[in-house]
């Protein structure tokens, strides 16, 4: 979503609020009304919207509750990467270093993807998936081009947007769907991007698939239950705290 609403030192607090609280290194609130630059709030990764021979609907409805802010679907291999200047690694989080990864997601077709700096098939690095018609949120960890896939209960995606977040703190990776932990899975594998050979990808449909993506944000570091539950309930429900 875009600039909107009271927020610090002009009233209610707002989910962008929240957000900016915990320090991100990276949040696109994706409220642009047309393309094809996705700023960055943090001013720190400045995004770009690639069609590839797809479809970026720009102004849909946001996903956060009292927010007039808009979201941005993507459809047909659609996608936001980083600016090209920008190099991938410095959202690589080499070795095991932390960062917690968080997003609205309306799946509509397929499996889409989210905060991602692996190509899902061989490269190194870390994706977040979601579909609707599989019934799947899942984060995929991969070091030395090896697998580290972590498997989590599926629960059923409804219809609307949906709150996901990844926290990964070196030992363990913990997903959340909207604001619920739903299981913590081992994974040691050192991400190794020496030859990353892939651009950051901010948000991806695939070539038959859809969906709308609401403020997305990178950490690099942890964050505590408590504020992704904060992150949820403001989003949901409009309780800001």
């Amino acid at each position: 979503a875009g600039a909107g609403g009271a927020g610090v030192g002009g009233g209610e607090r707002t989910y962008a609020d929240l957000v900016l609280e915990d320090e991100p290194l990276a949040y696109w609130r994706l409220g642009e009304a047309a393309g094809p630059v996705v700023a960055d709030e943090t001013l720190n990764f400045e995004a770009v919207a690639v069609p590839q021979n797809g479809a970026i609907d720009w102004g849909m409805p946001g996903a956060i509750m009292n927010d007039n802010d808009t979201s941005l679907r993507l459809a047909g291999g659609a996608r936001i990467t980083l600016n090209a200047a920008i190099a991938p690694v410095t959202l690589g989080f080499l070795g095991r270093d932390p960062y917690t990864l968080e997003g609205w997601v309306q799946p509509t077709d397929g499996i889409v993807h989210m905060l991602t700096s692996s190509d899902f098939i061989g490269d190194p690095g870390y994706s977040t998936e979601m579909g609707s018609g599989f019934a799947t949120v899942e984060h995929i960890r991969k070091g030395a081009r090896t697998d580290a896939s972590t498997p989590w209960p599926r629960p059923t995606v409804s219809d609307g947007f949906h709150h996901v977040a990844v926290t990964y703190d070196g030992t363990y990776a913990q997903l959340y769907f909207d604001g619920a932990p739903t299981a913590a899975e081992p994974t040691l594998m050192a991400i190794d991007l020496s030859d990353p050979g892939v651009p950051y990808i901010v948000a991806l449909a695939g070539s038959s698939e859809s969906a709308s993506f609401d403020e997305l944000a990178v950490y690099d570091h942890v964050l505590p239950i408590q504020r992704i539950v904060a992150h949820y309930e403001c989003g949901a429900h409009g309780t800001c705290e």
